[in-house]
């Protein structure tokens, strides 16, 4: 995961921009698991892209790696075994132990807990965490596809890609629409579910690259300019397709799906990488630690920072005042990242072995 979502595949170059990307998403994946209405227009916006984005980005990625095309298909399935599973595995059991206390303390059963149980065991992933297996399904299809056509033109890979994309997302649309029960079942959800992520990673593995050079070509306050307006349309015309939720396959229209995703993802990243992000140190940081943050910010942390929200509230109220929604979610965010913080801390400091499995150091 590390690998896939914060450095190129040798891991000792970071892109600002990229991890600048991915902390505004993980702040977006944060207020749109708060109570903010479904409804509502700010979450269609962020639901248009903020999921697709990350597949995008770790396509994207995978591009900048020059030995790819070299690397055996053991060699990288280990590496994203260890990237990408094994993580999965110990947030996995974070989070869990995480919802056992909040059952514990607040004596309502372990409903939740067989439920997050249920789910980590059966790689449906516990909230956010569904991402990770996703993802390494993904990236494996990605990694056979690049194999087996890499002497074939840009065109027709993408061609292919946008053929596997409509058949997938429409079956996906027709089986939301006879029931969605059929798509909330486990493994269809999980296979429909890999398949359209892979086109994802395959359209930032094929397209994002050459977008982020043509945008190196031009002048950057022309880049700035054209990449905000494109996002800005793209996500203003994106709350003309339902609330989407990729992680139970609920896509609205297929078409407007694709290409609101598609659009404001790579108009966004043009958008960041036209401006010095290397600046932005806090969300650089939030971004580099992704991974820990998307396991953790859900049930408990979440709860928490309900509970603090409280705080202001009654502030508001004994001026008779009422607290404005965007100030109530901006300090529930606020807060939930804060708490998410200590956690990353800790783990970095010295659980280390939470995100990388432990090697033996070597006596030189």
């Amino acid at each position: 995961m590390q690998d896939s979502l914060a450095s190129n595949d040798n891991g000792k170059v970071r892109l600002p921009f990229i991890d600048t990307a991915k902390g505004i998403l993980i702040i977006l994946v944060i207020l749109g698991h708060t109570n903010i209405a479904e409804e509502s227009i700010a979450n269609r916006i962020i639901y248009s892209y903020h999921m697709p984005a990350f597949f995008i980005i770790s396509g994207f990625l995978m591009a900048q790696s020059k030995k790819l095309t070299e690397t055996k298909f053991t060699t990288f399935l280990i590496k994203k075994l260890k990237g990408i599973m094994y993580p999965y595995v110990t947030l996995s059991a974070l989070s869990v132990s995480l919802v056992f206390i909040e059952d514990l303390v607040l004596k309502r059963g372990f409903d939740k807990f067989s439920d997050a149980l249920f789910k980590t065991v059966t790689l449906q992933g516990y909230f956010a965490l569904w991402f990770l297996p996703t993802l390494f399904v993904a990236e494996i299809l990605a990694f056979i596809t690049v194999k087996l056509m890499r002497s074939h033109k840009t065109l027709t890979k993408l061609l292919f890609i946008a053929v596997i994309s409509a058949l997938t997302s429409v079956a996906v649309s027709v089986l939301w629409e006879i029931s969605p029960d059929v798509n909330v079942f486990f493994p269809s959800r999980f296979v429909l579910r890999s398949i359209l992520s892979y086109t994802f990673v395959m359209f930032g593995f094929l397209i994002c690259s050459k977008l982020i050079d043509w945008c190196e070509q031009i002048n950057k306050n022309f880049a700035v300019i054209f990449s905000l307006l494109i996002f800005v349309l793209g996500c203003y015309f994106s709350i003309y397709n339902k609330r989407l939720n990729l992680s139970v396959l609920d896509i609205g229209n297929p078409a407007l799906f694709y290409l609101f995703s598609l659009v404001n993802t790579f108009s966004f990243l043009l958008l960041l990488h036209s401006l010095p992000c290397e600046k932005l140190k806090i969300i650089n940081y939030i971004g580099k630690n992704t991974i820990i943050i998307m396991a953790i910010h859900v049930q408990l942390i979440m709860d928490l920072a309900y509970m603090a929200v409280l705080i202001p509230q009654k502030l508001f109220a004994y001026f008779n005042l009422q607290m404005p929604d965007f100030l109530y979610y901006s300090f529930v965010v606020c807060v939930n990242l804060f708490l998410c913080m200590i956690f990353v801390f800790i783990i970095n400091r010295y659980f280390k072995f939470v995100l990388k499995i432990p090697t033996e150091r070597k006596n030189v």
